[in-house]
């Protein structure tokens, strides 16, 4: 009918000036109502559906819809809508109703529901100047109980190591801890910085090697001051110390190491030279020894290589001259001693009476040459080492000095009396 101006609309107007046929048309639809659930408290400008094309945020929906049936339609729900940048988000988990789907495009066949589900998540900041820490900095559901970790120590260059001293936390994270780990719940924006500590290692030797094992050896803090103490040596005496090779001073103990880096320690010990000695059986030191009174003739001795066999030989006293031969050994005396691990020969036995008057040397045969060789035989520190003598502790010397004293007065007396005759 020509005179209606818009067939589409519901109303029309007619002019009844002859019988007239109208006939209103009618399609089948049906109602389509958009939504969502979870997101809260996204800006109103931010999109979070577009509907054929068009665009709507949180503050827009539910939007209907009557859709004639049979016609189609497209949807896209964003997948992921920050609220505020490394904080809180919200993110599409699921479509329920008409449809499962994220994005589609759908044929009306019924009236329903589409809603698009959202969950929320936080972003937990993890910082660390070391290692590789778990988990590490990302977004996270809320909700989630989160048991962080991170690997300690941590090798750094020759000599260092990074030794994690806990931890400081922010929003869901307790604010302070000293391992190294820590859990909790994720219900916030929320911070978590492992701390670090810088450790050097020092080394303490000693010159000659394997001397002393000194306790502050180890991994040390970065900036600690070390004292350390050079422990005496038996058969050592000790000279100086040396920081990473520079001298710290003759006789400087104890000295201190500043561990700003890896520092190596050096004890320098000088050797004592050997002694030996002619003692008793209680190591105290004798050098005569009665002849009648049954003694034995022991030696005692110190700065002799450790846990060693020594060949000794007592000999009677002579000039000591370098490279001569060793003297053949007294009978029935000792051919060898045993230094302990430390390097000292314990009082020990050489010669069981009965002994023989004289004067005598006691030296340590030390490369077994059977030559002496000074600077490294071994002699009695005494000029003679022992005598025996008579019962009356008097040696053979001063036995005939005094005969020949009493001779010689014998001798003047005679001449003045054959005078006054």
């Amino acid at each position: 009918m020509s005179e209606i101006s818009n067939p589409l609309s519901s109303t029309a107007s007619v002019l009844i000036d002859k019988a007239k046929t109208v006939t209103a048309n009618y399609v089948l639809q049906h109602k389509i109502v958009f939504g969502q659930s979870g997101a809260y408290e996204l800006p109103h400008p931010d999109t979070i559906l577009a509907i054929d094309g068009v665009n709507y945020d949180v503050g827009k929906l539910p939007a209907s819809f009557w859709y004639d049936n049979g016609s189609d339609h497209t949807f896209y729900y964003e997948k992921s809508l920050v609220v505020t940048a490394n904080k809180k988000a919200y993110v599409w988990t699921s479509t329920t109703g008409l449809s499962t789907a994220q994005s589609e495009s759908i044929t009306v066949s019924s009236s329903g529901n589409i809603t698009g589900n959202y969950k929320t998540q936080y972003y937990l900041t993890v910082t660390s100047t070391h290692g590789t820490p778990n988990p590490s900095s990302g977004w996270i559901d809320s909700g989630t109980s989160i048991a962080a970790s991170i690997d300690s120590p941590i090798s750094g260059p020759t000599g260092t190591l990074y030794v994690c001293a806990g931890w400081r936390g922010k929003g869901s994270v307790p604010t302070s801890g000293s391992n190294t780990s820590t859990t909790f719940q994720l219900n916030t924006p929320s911070t978590l910085a492992w701390n670090w500590n810088t450790q050097y290692y020092l080394t303490v030797s000693s010159d000659p090697l394997g001397l002393i094992n000194v306790p502050a050896e180890g991994w040390c803090d970065q900036s600690a001051n070390v004292t350390l103490t050079a422990p005496a040596v038996t058969d050592y005496d000790f000279d100086h110390w040396t920081i990473d090779g520079a001298s710290q001073g003759k006789g400087a103990d104890p000295v201190v190491v500043t561990m700003s880096a890896a520092h190596t320690a050096t004890a320098h010990y000088v050797r004592v030279s050997p002694t030996l000695q002619s003692c008793d059986s209680s190591g105290i030191e004798k050098n005569a020894f009665d002849l009648r009174q049954g003694e034995a003739v022991y030696v005692k001795g110190s700065g002799f290589s450790p846990s060693t066999t020594h060949t000794i030989h007592v000999v009677n006293t002579v000039v000591w001259v370098e490279g001569m031969d060793i003297p053949p050994r007294i009978a029935n005396t000792s051919t060898t001693v045993m230094s302990d691990s430390s390097g000292k020969i314990g009082q020990t036995a050489v010669w069981d009476a009965p002994l023989t008057l004289g004067d005598y040397d006691i030296i340590v045969d030390v490369n077994m040459n059977g030559k002496y060789d000074q600077g490294i035989d071994v002699l009695d520190v005494e000029q003679n080492a022992f005598s025996v003598i008579p019962e009356f502790s008097m040696s053979l010397s001063l036995l005939m000095l005094m005969l020949a004293v009493l001779l010689s007065a014998s001798c003047v007396k005679r001449t003045k009396t054959l005078r006054r005759a």
